[in-house]
C-alpha cells in the first residue's frame, strides 16, 4: 500500500475507534454484563456523534436515503421497547390492560408491560452498540482507500484476538477455546466472521497478484500462488481458523462452512466478475479449503469427541426450545419485555425442566428468544431493521465490481451469525453484534468512490 492510500484510509478516525473499541470489548468478554454493554454503547455512540459532526451534509443525507427504512424501524423498536418498561400506577397508564400478569399476581397497584423493566432498559441501552457500530462503518468507510486501510486493521485485530485466545487456552483450565466469552460457541461466531473478512482481503490480493511472486511459480501452479502476495494475512487467517477449530463448536463450524459457501456463490456470480481474475480467486479459496482440511485432520480431536454427545446436547436444546416457545405463546403479540430471559426462565421453571433449563443463560435460539421477549410486533420491527441492510449488502456483492469481495464477506458474516443463532446465542453478545454490524455498514456502502489509482494489496 502506498503512503497516500494509508494516510487517507487511517484519516477516518471513526472506523479506527469503532474497530478498536470493539476489539477491546471482545478481548474483555464481549461486553455481556449490563455495565460493560452500556459502556460499549456509550463510547461507540460518542464516536458516532463525533463522526456525524465531521461528516458533510451530503454524506448524512446519503446515509439516510440509503437506510431510511432500517432507521425508522430502529427508532420505532427503541420507542416500543422503552414503552414496555414504563412503570405506572393503576389508572394512569394507557397500557394497563397490557401489563404483565406477574404484576397483578403480586398484588401491586402499579405495573408495566415488561416482566422486568430494569432489564428491558438495559437491553435498550446495549442495542445502541451494534446500531452505532453500523452507522460508524457506513459513514467512515467511503472509498477504496478506506476499505484497504480498514482491512489492515482487521488483520491486526484478528491477530491480537487470536494470539490472546491461544494464550488463554494454553494457560487456563478450559479444554475448549472460549477466549473471554465464557462460551466456545460465542468464540466460534467471532472467529468465523473474522475468517470471512480475512478471506476477502486475500481475494482482493489475488485480483492483482504480485508479478514477482507469480514469476517464481511454475505456470500450472500460478492460480494458487496468490496467497503468497499477502503472506501476513494468510498466516493470520490460519491462526483464526485454528482458533475456530479449537472452540469445538459443532454448530459454529457448520455455520462457518455454510457461510463460506454463500460467500463463494456471491463472488462467483458470472455476470459480475471479470473472467481473467476468476482462476486466481478459485485458487485462493482452494488454498484456504486445503488449509482448513489440514487443521481439521491435525487438530480436530475436540470437535470429533464432541460429535459423540450430539444426542444429549440436542435433548437440552429441545427442552429449552419447547419451554420458551410456550412462554412466547402466552403473550405472542407484545412479548414479556426485551432482555428478560433470566426472569422468564426462572418464573416458568418446573420440576420437569429444572435439570436442563435451571442454569442456562439463553434460549439457545435467538429467534425464539426475540419472539418471547418482544413479541411479533417487536420481531417485525427487528426484521425491518436487518433485512433491507442485508439485502443491500448482498446486492452489492453480486452486482457491484468495486469492493464486491468485502460486501460478500460482510453478508456471509451476518448470515453466519444468524444461522448459528438457530442453536446458539453469539449474535446476542453486544461486542459480537457490533463487529458484525460494523462490517456490514463498512462494506455495503455502494457510494464508495475511488480517490486514487488502486495499488496492489
Amino acid at each position: 500500500m502506498n503512503a497516500r492510500a494509508s494516510a487517507v484510509g487511517l484519516g477516518q478516525p471513526g472506523a479506527v475507534a469503532a474497530l478498536g473499541l470493539t476489539l477491546v470489548a471482545l478481548c474483555l468478554g464481549g461486553a455481556q454484563s449490563a455495565a460493560a454493554a452500556a459502556s460499549l454503547a456509550m463510547l461507540l455512540s460518542l464516536v458516532l456523534v463525533f463522526v456525524a459532526a465531521r461528516s458533510s451534509g451530503e454524506a448524512l443525507v446519503r446515509f439516510v436515503n440509503q437506510y431510511w427504512l432500517s432507521i425508522i424501524a430502529a427508532v420505532l423498536f427503541i420507542t416500543y421497547a422503552t414503552a414496555t418498561a414504563w412503570i405506572a400506577p393503576s389508572g394512569v397508564s394507557p397500557f394497563q390492560g397490557l401489563w404483565h400478569p406477574l404484576w397483578r399476581e403480586m398484588g401491586l397497584d402499579h405495573g408495566a408491560i415488561s416482566i422486568a423493566p430494569y432489564r428491558t432498559i438495559e437491553g435498550v441501552v446495549s442495542l445502541f452498540a451494534p446500531l452505532a457500530a453500523f452507522a460508524l462503518g457506513a459513514l467512515s468507510v467511503r472509498t477504496r482507500e478506506d476499505r484497504r486501510a480498514l482491512s489492515m486493521l482487521l488483520v491486526a485485530a484478528a491477530a491480537i484476538l487470536g494470539a490472546l485466545s491461544m494464550y488463554w487456552l494454553l494457560t487456563g483450565a478450559d479444554t475448549r477455546l472460549m477466549a473471554q466469552f465464557g462460551s466456545a460457541n460465542a468464540a466460534a461466531t467471532t472467529f468465523g466472521v473474522l475468517a470471512l473478512l480475512l478471506t476477502a482481503r486475500l481475494l482482493r490480493a489475488s485480483r492483482r497478484p504480485s508479478a514477482r511472486v507469480v514469476a517464481q511459480v511454475p505456470p500450472q501452479w500460478r492460480a494458487i500462488a496468490a496467497p503468497l502476495s499477502a503472506p501476513l494475512t494468510f498466516c493470520v487467517l490460519a491462526l483464526t481458523l485454528a482458533c475456530l477449530l479449537l472452540t469445538g463448536s459443532r454448530a459454529g463450524i457448520l455455520a462457518t462452512i455454510v457461510a463460506f459457501a454463500i460467500f463463494a456463490v456471491l463472488i462467483w456470480a458470472p455476470w459480475r466478475r471479470a473472467p481473467d481474475s476468476a482462476p486466481f480467486s478459485r485458487g485462493t479459496l482452494l488454498i484456504i479449503a486445503a488449509l482448513a482440511l489440514v487443521l481439521l485432520v491435525s487438530g480436530g480431536q475436540i470437535l470429533f469427541s464432541r460429535m459423540l454427545h450430539v444426542d444429549a446436547d440436542a435433548s437440552v436444546r429441545t427442552t429449552l426450545l419447547d419451554m420458551h416457545w410456550r412462554i412466547f405463546l402466552d403473550r405472542p403479540w407484545i412479548g414479556h419485555g426485551l432482555n428478560t430471559f433470566h426472569e422468564l426462565n426462572a418464573h416458568y421453571l418446573t420440576p420437569d425442566t429444572w435439570r436442563d433449563a435451571g442454569y442456562v443463560g439463553s434460549t439457545h435460539n435467538i429467534y425464539v428468544q426475540a419472539l418471547e421477549e418482544v413479541g411479533i410486533v417487536g420481531f417485525i420491527l427487528l426484521t425491518l431493521m436487518m433485512a433491507p441492510v442485508l439485502l443491500k449488502t448482498g446486492a452489492n456483492a453480486v452486482f457491484r465490481r468495486s469492493g464486491s469481495e468485502w460486501a460478500a464477506a460482510a453478508f456471509a458474516g451476518a448470515a453466519l451469525a444468524l444461522i448459528h443463532g438457530v442453536v446458539d446465542f453469539g449474535f446476542q453478545t453486544p461486542a459480537i453484534a457490533a463487529l458484525v454490524m460494523f462490517s456490514v455498514g463498512a462494506f455495503s456502502n455502494g457510494a464508495a468512490v475511488k480517490r486514487s489509482i488502486e495499488p496492489n494489496q
